[in-house]
């Protein structure tokens, strides 16, 4: 089995039941074992559910001191001030808010606990620290950012993420699934994978407005702004990561000006340098020659078909393998892309099959608009890389179409 398909399968937390067999099955159903499994899940899941109304802090705090594992704590709407969470359940507890997003908090910290589930809830900063695992965040809002260290079996989707410096950080996060979200609106990177973080997978997801900051004037720099970054941390490199189906854009009329935010930004390895990574069918819009970025793509990194417009001035949709502290770049592979330039500067890696347009290029006769939405990523019919070329991020946009046929 390869490690991307092991990726998906490898994502129960420890005292979960562990994954069904497939080896006994019903003509045409279900596995067998699996089903008597499932039938014997339900009944017990049923006799311990129970959907606990909570109507304030105190009465939430009360209820997470008593719970047993498999409650459903539902909260009213109102304000819940700063809460931790330090128990740990085999049995996921669920806190709900009855209202979309009318349950809000300041901070939300899971403090070395684990088998939560938080959805439809507001709060400022959500956090999961300390050997925290099996942390689900479903359908809710954080204004100000979400942050995981030292975690495991984390699952973020469908939510709004919204940063002030960052919006998500993620490090040494092990078995992870991030998709669905839109994360927006940082000065900084809008979200980091560092340090030790495996077997995850980022898809599904919108990032855009960042706000880079420019004070060179004033002798004081200015803000690298990335839409997703990952670098290693004590000698750590994120490893056997999938990062898929995204939609990046940066708006040109957030941020500084002479500031260029970059797209997916792979960089600064520790010695084991990158492996296991796959950068596939992502629609990306950024101005920065750092549109999609690896250094240190030693072992099995694949970069293949996505789709790359540029931004104002002709800026962005360029491939960069860079030849920075001494790394060739030898197990990168980039190939069925759609991108203005692919700089190789290292000259180590697989690059070929890929439809370079060139600088200047007549836009219009590739692409629908500017990047803002996925629509603009389609290619006219009579386009070079129209679909069924077999080039960009062209499966994507189909199944896209398939959903939203106007």
């Amino acid at each position: 089995m390869s490690k991307f398909c092991r990726i998906a399968r490898n994502r129960t937390r420890r005292g979960a039941a562990k994954p069904r067999p497939q080896n006994c099955r019903i003509p045409g159903g279900l596995p067998l074992i699996a089903a008597i499994f499932a039938t014997l899940l339900a009944a017990t899941t049923t006799a311990n559910a129970q959907n606990i109304t909570i109507a304030n802090a105190e009465a939430l705090a009360a209820a997470l001191q008593q719970a047993q594992g498999g409650e459903t704590l539902v909260l009213a709407p109102g304000d819940y001030g700063d809460v931790t969470v330090r128990r740990s359940f085999i049995d996921t507890v669920t806190l709900t808010a009855a209202e979309p997003h009318g349950a809000r908090f300041g901070k939300l910290e899971v403090l070395g606990g684990g088998g939560l589930r938080f959805q439809g809830i507001e709060t400022e900063i959500f956090s999961a620290v300390r050997e925290a695992i099996g942390i689900e965040l479903l359908d809710s809002r954080v204004r100000a950012l979400s942050y995981f260290r030292n975690v495991s079996d984390i699952t973020l989707e469908r939510n709004d993420l919204r940063g002030q410096q960052h919006a998500l950080l993620l490090n040494t996060v092990k078995r992870f699934t991030v998709r669905g979200n839109l994360i927006h609106n940082a000065i900084e990177d809008l979200m980091r994978v560092t340090g030790d973080s495996h077997d995850g997978v980022i898809e599904y997801n919108r990032f855009f407005d960042m706000h880079p900051e420019d004070h060179r004037a004033a002798g004081k720099g200015y803000t690298h702004s990335d839409a997703l970054q990952m670098f290693a941390v004590d000698g750590k490199t994120p490893r056997s990561i999938v990062i898929r189906r995204n939609h990046i854009y940066d708006d040109p009329a957030t941020g500084a000006p002479t500031v260029t935010p970059q797209g997916i930004f792979l960089s600064d390895a520790g010695p084991e340098a990158y492996r296991d990574i796959r950068v596939e069918e992502n629609l990306i819009a950024v101005r920065s020659a750092n549109s999609i970025y690896v250094n240190g793509g030693q072992h099995n990194v694949v970069i293949r078909n996505n789709s790359l417009i540029p931004g104002p001035q002709d800026g962005g949709a360029v491939i960069r393998l860079a030849n920075k502290h001494k790394w060739s770049n030898g197990g990168t592979t980039v190939t069925g892309n759609v991108v203005k330039i692919i700089h190789d500067e290292s000259k180590g890696s697989t690059v070929s099959g890929n439809h370079a347009y060139g600088r200047n290029a007549a836009l219009a006769r590739l692409f629908a608009g500017t990047g803002r939405s996925w629509q603009d990523f389609l290619p006219p019919k009579i386009s070079p890389i129209a679909l069924g070329s077999g080039l960009g991020a062209e499966k994507y946009l189909q199944d896209l179409l398939e959903q939203d046929p106007g």
